[in-house]
């Protein structure tokens, strides 16, 4: 069972910056799976926790959330950070929100009636976005040196790989295997993984960690500003200070150097591409860690590339067969 943190307030009166302690503390002790031996990853935590504390002022008293002006403060304040972001991090953001209210009221902090996120529904993918990118577009913006090395390598592993964003931000360069094109990184629900990748990425990834033991290997250019106040943990920081690239800012990168794209468009890309190439779905669902088949399947919609391919060979095919 989850730790249960004594607030000093009185439960009308704890406060947002009381509530998100005791919230950090019971995501880190509740088991999430059946067994109870399953946690929320450090990640998780950071960013359930975060999320809230970039919408709500810390020392808002948690019960005014019941309320019509709490409840359009907290919206409007969402809207505003995250109404125009990419559908998964509104998404992300949106379910660390629900957390934290249900939280709330299950500690008996918050109405159990109140619905402070009424309104703020799940975003959608555009159904005229296709995921399955062609690969002379994915080649040429492998091969495009206009594009810096670190963005590249992370492009590459996307869609070679087949791992999640995430997994591919939290790796650090000490859990490498370059010899084997290898790494050790943090899966989806908190455990470890293992990911692999093919030539391409081997050459950059060499290349963008060269000269370094340790530390996050995707790194921001500059120096993190929380380093000397302990805002930023020591895991996410390289020796010269630089810390771990976000998730948001290597969308935005990849969004303008591509028109669009976003990271999971690789990773969708990469798993299709091998479909297409013949490559037995059971194999690609052992690298891609899918474990449920159905959602799997999205993966085997054709791109509209390999599509013409098949039906120019379909016609070659019936012209040689045809009368002479």
């Amino acid at each position: 069972m989850g730790t249960v943190t004594e607030l000093r307030s009185t439960p009308a009166g704890v406060t947002v910056g009381e509530a998100v302690r005791a919230f950090e503390t019971h995501l880190r002790t509740t088991p999430i799976n059946r067994a109870g031996d399953r946690y929320a990853s450090a990640h998780t935590v950071r960013a359930y926790t975060t999320a809230v504390g970039l919408v709500l002022p810390a020392a808002m008293p948690v019960a005014e959330l019941a309320t019509g002006d709490g409840a359009l403060r907290l919206r409007t304040a969402f809207t505003d950070r995250w109404g125009t972001a990419a559908v998964a991090t509104r998404n992300a953001k949106r379910a660390a929100l629900l957390k934290f209210v249900d939280y709330c009221q299950g500690a008996g902090l918050l109405d159990g009636d109140a619905d402070p996120m009424a309104g703020i529904d799940p975003a959608g993918t555009a159904a005229s976005q296709p995921r399955t990118r062609p690969r002379t577009g994915i080649d040429a913006l492998l091969a495009d040196t206009g594009h810096g090395l670190r963005e590249r390598a992370l492009w590459a592993l996307a869609y070679e790989s087949y791992a999640r964003a995430e997994e591919l931000l939290q790796l650090n360069v000490e859990n490498l295997n370059l010899r084997n094109r290898s790494a050790r990184t943090v899966g989806k629900g908190g455990d470890e993984a293992v990911i692999m990748w093919d030539v391409g990425a081997a050459r950059l990834l060499a290349r963008l960690v060269r000269g370094r033991a340790s530390g996050p290997v995707f790194l921001t250019e500059r120096r993190g500003k929380g380093e000397a106040t302990g805002q930023i943990e020591r895991g996410n920081l390289a020796g010269d200070g630089r810390k771990r690239l976000s998730y948001d800012r290597a969308l935005q990168l990849l969004k303008a150097a591509s028109g669009g794209w976003t990271l999971h468009d690789l990773r969708h890309s990469g798993i299709s591409h091998a479909l297409e190439d013949g490559v037995p779905m059971p194999v690609v669902m052992a690298k891609s860690r899918h474990r449920d088949l159905a959602s799997f399947r999205r993966y085997a919609n054709p791109s509209l590339e390999y599509a013409q391919r098949q039906v120019e060979q379909a016609r070659r095919r019936s012209q040689r067969g045809g009368p002479r």
